[in-house]
């Protein structure tokens, strides 16, 4: 007796202790929009809240917040900016046009308001485009203002011929500031005036790269901070003959750090009738007027067959529908160029109302030299799908010689869980494993795009209220050890 009750004794501070561990983690009235780094251990996440409001979080690796800025207006973007921290908002929360976008400096080691500058006036009722000139390290260098052909707020629901002038454009704005944060505007006389606007690109010097499409040729230009045109590359690339706007392609790109003429650019469109995917890859080298390019590739069971051949691809489950591959994440590391593609579609039931279906499979990586000779593919197996465009897409961090590669997928009926691949490009091998993130609501997926990966941690802002409906949004920080 008096053995067992030993044991008993034993067993109920075992789960004493692991009650503790698993403790429930403070929950916050906002949810983060997107994030900068302050250092290997600590960040800001630009906050989103139920009602209109908006703010910074400054967070350390350990998941704590160590202090919360209230901030005027709708905060769209943040950024490094001189040691401190740019935010860039407008006064609309909903899909009207902005009238004025604003600019506020916040002093990142005493977390105050440093100044507040009206910084743009729109002069009518245009819809405007805008884009944060930032780095791969998250410097902020100019605002990338398009401004369309759509006038009004065209509500919840947008017509073709809206979405058309709504990808249309018809001027190119770079916004500069001084240190006193007085703007400076310079027009960009760019292909994409006239043309379909793809994508823009800063590099560590703050020079601009516009990606654009017209007549079936992909232009690459490269804009100093002055806004001259100091290079044009074209290469030919076939597109819809009735594209309805820009938003119908995926593309992902990036300046090498190392090298601020080479540009890497990965696109996903239809052909001419539409009937079949192309996916492309593209290396523009803005020093030598280069293109280097491997596609087109035609999206179809062909090109799946292709990949067969791979004794990776065996090894998955959820990769099947090549068809629906799209960009996800582009990265230099070192002599290499990582091109990463996930299966992206959306499906319903044939019921009138069903709702829509967000879903994610299975990803292949492929690493290539800068020459784009493929050494190496790595086939990444998961699934996910969720009733609410959140959750898809990859988060991307090299550690000790490693690509780690986070995401949702999914963990039972109306249930999320993470996992983080580990590859090493090196020996060209590759690990799951499935994050421990203690006691934690599983019923939302997490932003990939707002996961902090600190020197010794992982931080992700987990989704705890009503998401799905837009109505309540409550959120909690967890961290994992890697």
């Amino acid at each position: 007796m008096k053995n067992l009750l030993s044991v008993l004794f034993v067993l109920l501070s075992f789960t004493g202790s692991f009650a503790q561990k698993k403790e429930k983690p403070t929950e916050y009235p906002w949810q983060i929009r997107n994030i900068v780094y302050l250092s290997d251990s600590t960040g800001v996440g630009n906050l989103g809240y139920s009602d209109k409001k908006s703010g910074l979080a400054f967070l350390n690796q350990n998941g704590q917040v160590e202090k919360e800025l209230s901030l005027p207006g709708n905060v769209t973007e943040i950024g490094k900016w001189k040691n401190n921290i740019l935010c860039i908002y407008i006064n609309e929360f909903a899909g009207k046009p902005a009238k004025e976008i604003h600019a506020a400096l916040v002093d990142a080691k005493k977390r105050t308001i440093l100044s507040d500058k009206l910084i743009y006036q729109n002069q009518g009722d245009i819809q405007l485009d805008l884009t944060p000139g930032k780095d791969n390290a998250g410097n902020f260098y100019y605002l990338l203002i398009r401004t369309t052909a759509l006038a009004g707020d065209p509500g919840r629901t947008i017509s073709e011929k809206e979405e058309k002038k709504l990808g249309s454009t018809t001027a190119l704005t770079a916004l500069y500031l001084s240190d006193k944060l007085e703007p400076t505007l310079r027009q960009l006389q760019s292909a994409a005036i006239g043309g379909i606007f793809l994508s823009s690109f800063t590099n560590k010097k703050g020079e601009i790269a516009i990606l654009t499409e017209s007549n079936d040729q992909l232009i690459a230009e490269k804009f100093g901070q002055d806004g001259q045109l100091q290079k044009k590359l074209t290469t030919a690339l076939e597109f819809p003959d009735d594209r309805r706007s820009t938003y119908s392609s995926h593309r992902a790109g990036r300046f090498d750090p190392n090298a601020d003429d080479l540009l890497a650019f990965s696109i996903e469109n239809g052909d001419h009738k539409n009937h079949h995917s192309l996916l492309s890859l593209f290396l523009f080298d803005f020093a030598t007027g280069k293109v280097l390019t491997n596609g087109p590739s035609i999206l179809d069971k062909d090109y799946f067959h292709q990949m067969k051949d791979n004794s990776e691809l065996t090894k998955t489950k959820h990769f099947k529908d090549v068809e629906d591959l799209k960009p996800d994440g582009v990265l230099f590391i070192g002599d290499k160029l990582a091109v990463c593609n996930q299966i992206q579609y959306l499906w319903s039931l044939p019921q009138q109302g069903a709702a829509v279906r967000f879903t994610s499979e299975g990803a292949v990586l492929s690493l290539y030299d800068k020459q784009l000779h493929l050494l190496h593919q790595f086939f990444l197996d998961m699934y996910y799908e969720c009733f609410m465009d959140v959750g898809r897409g990859l988060s991307y961090h090299l550690r000790d010689g490693k690509l780690l590669v986070f995401g949702n997928e999914l963990a039972g009926v109306g249930a999320y869980g993470n996992f983080c691949y580990a590859l090493d490009l090196n020996k060209f091998s590759v690990e799951k494993k499935i994050p421990e993130w203690g006691n934690v609501m599983k019923s939302y997926p997490v932003d990939p795009q707002t996961v902090f990966w600190f020197d010794k941690s992982i931080l992700k802002n987990h989704a705890a209220g009503n998401y799905f409906f837009g109505k309540h949004v409550d959120s909690y920080l967890v961290k994992t050890e890697y």
